[in-house]
């Protein structure tokens, strides 16, 4: 059957428009503002402009500005690192590694494209099945002359660590994903031999094994770049430049070792079966694990440094809106600039502890957060960081609602979790109902899911309930919460089978403009997405395969 001709959305034309301009300046902002500074001993970045540098390891020239399948977008051009400190001044004396490394990459990847070809007739001439089984891994690189790299003029080096990362697969704690491989860590040895002083750059989509950077003495500073966009190479400029002093915060917890994860043993491939995941960790997912079972990290959630100091204090606490259906808990804070070089920004975090009632919670949970603006060296900036109260509550199988249970909850404020400190509570009368739901679904099998000790549990909370009798306190009257009903009328049993006969009454052209959302004569229900994105919510091997048919 033949599908009729539809006309690609976007350009064709190869002007820059002023929007394009707009959004480069807006993404190179954001990257720079989104890196973490991992370590930086004896303040050793930032790095004068001019200097001569050298610059290794798979990200330096092909880095990784997104991710893969549905993660990925096709952009005009992206600046990698290389091309960034270039623009930006800096000498870069391994050019011609760099160049040997760029022509193994290309051969590396068209082996990878052919191995995919290749294997098409195992998986039924399904593309996307044949590449997302086929993981493309990115060489390492030659070995360097450590002699004539001791001889290029350079004291310093970069080393990016890059790892691709995207759709349809899971992480492996293997050579090559989560762990450094075996070459590679015998290029950066050669690296931290050849130079003085070596800054680490983590150029992946998750976090990876940190362990090696131990091993090596003259690693000074290690930065997470992440996936950074088309302009993250210049952003990384402006970062070890100063022109930028680093904001980012982490947003995951990085743990010593992967076998600390809560969830290490059992993860996708590690339980032996991909196509069923349980969540037996529960609630305790990331740093709420970590920070409930005192399990010590490599990086706590919401920790980075600065190229300067923040003092950051809290003041007073407040609650609005009693009697309204989102009441505010709101909270007055300071920070200042305590450093006497660079400008800079810093994020206020608000961690809040419930009480250890009848429902399982975490030690302590995210609240609210803000970033201040630039502030000079001494400068301070008031903020209010505020929140629902709704944050508080906790969902209770039984009920098949969401509680705020009695008792004391615990403010404590600070620039990551592992620093912030108590300065204040609430106290709850009653319990109270925030929002009351209903079942729905049938329960399929009952799972075992991980607790804290609740001798523990009790032990922390009174030692914070210690600190918290000299503090203020606010107190709530459960009277005064209100409880809002989720109503389910909207749901029939009979909705599968009437949305079968409405499938099975288009023709294809009509499926396929479903499946694209383009279903009202060229205005998308997706809305700006399938103005640029011509497949949209769709699988194009399918439709590919349909239409050969």
């Amino acid at each position: 059957m033949k599908l009729r001709k539809r006309p690609f959305p976007g350009t064709v034309s190869d002007a820059v428009t002023e929007r394009e301009t707009k959004n480069r300046k807006l993404a190179r902002k954001a990257a720079a503002e989104g890196f973490v500074l991992l370590k930086n001993e004896n303040h050793f970045l930032p790095l004068q402009k001019g200097i001569k540098i050298g610059l290794y390891g798979a990200g330096a020239i092909r880095t990784i500005k997104g991710g893969t399948g549905s993660g990925d977008v096709n952009e005009r051009d992206c600046v990698n690192i290389y091309q960034g400190m270039v623009n930006a001044g800096y000498e870069v004396t391994s050019r011609e590694w760099l160049e040997d490394y760029d022509a193994l990459y290309v051969q590396a990847r068209e082996g990878w494209k052919n191995e995919i070809f290749r294997s098409l007739p195992e998986y039924d001439n399904n593309f996307f099945r044949a590449y997302s089984a086929a993981q493309f891994q990115m060489p390492c690189g030659s070995a360097i002359d450590v002699e004539a790299a001791k001889a290029d003029g350079a004291d310093i080096a970069v080393f990016v660590l890059a790892r691709i990362a995207g759709e349809n697969a899971d992480r492996h704690t293997a050579e090559g994903d989560y762990l450094i491989t075996a070459e590679e860590k015998a290029l950066l040895a050669q690296v931290c031999e050849a130079y003085q002083n070596v800054v680490l750059v983590i150029n992946t989509g998750g976090l990876v094994d940190l362990g090696f950077a131990e091993e090596f003495s003259n690693i000074p500073s290690i930065l997470q770049f992440m996936q950074a966009g088309q302009e993250g190479g210049s952003a990384f400029a402006d970062v070890i430049s100063g022109d930028v002093t680093p904001s980012g915060k982490m947003t995951d917890t990085w743990a010593m070792k992967y076998e600390d994860y809560p969830n290490a043993s059992f993860f996708s491939h590690n339980s032996g079966d991909v196509y069923k995941e349980e969540y037996k960790e529960g609630i305790y997912v990331g740093y709420r694990y970590f920070d409930t079972f005192d399990v010590p990290v490599r990086y706590c959630f919401g920790y980075g440094l600065s190229y300067t100091t923040f003092e950051v204090n809290g003041g007073e606490i407040s609650v609005n809106g009693m009697g309204t259906a989102k009441p505010m808990v709101s909270v007055n804070m300071t920070v200042k600039n305590t450093g006497d070089t660079y400008s800079g920004k810093e994020v206020a975090q608000i961690y809040v502890s419930c009480p250890q009632g009848r429902l399982p919670k975490e030690y302590r949970r995210l609240a609210g957060f803000g970033k201040t603006g630039i502030l000079a060296p001494g400068e301070s900036q008031a903020m209010e960081i505020s929140f629902a109260l709704y944050q508080l509550a906790s969902y209770s199988e039984e009920m098949a609602a969401w509680v705020v249970e009695k008792g004391t909850y615990g403010i404590w404020a600070g620039n990551s979790l592992e620093s912030a400190e108590l300065i204040g509570s609430l106290h709850l009368d009653e319990d109270a109902v925030m929002v009351q739901c209903e079942h729905i679904c049938e329960r399929k099998q009952d799972m075992e899911e991980l607790l804290p000790d609740a001798g523990k549990m009790q032990e922390k909370e009174a030692a914070w309930h210690a600190l918290a009798e000299k503090l203020p306190a606010v107190e709530i009257k459960a009277s005064e919460i209100v409880t809002e009903t989720i109503q389910y009328s909207g749901l029939s049993d009979e909705l599968p089978g009437k949305a079968g006969e409405i499938t099975e009454s288009l023709s294809l052209d009509q499926l396929v403009a479903f499946a694209t959302g383009d279903i009202n004569a060229g205005q998308s229900e997706l809305g700006a997405a399938a103005e640029t994105v011509s497949v949209a919510a769709m699988d194009p091997w399918n439709v590919a395969s349909t239409s050969n048919n």
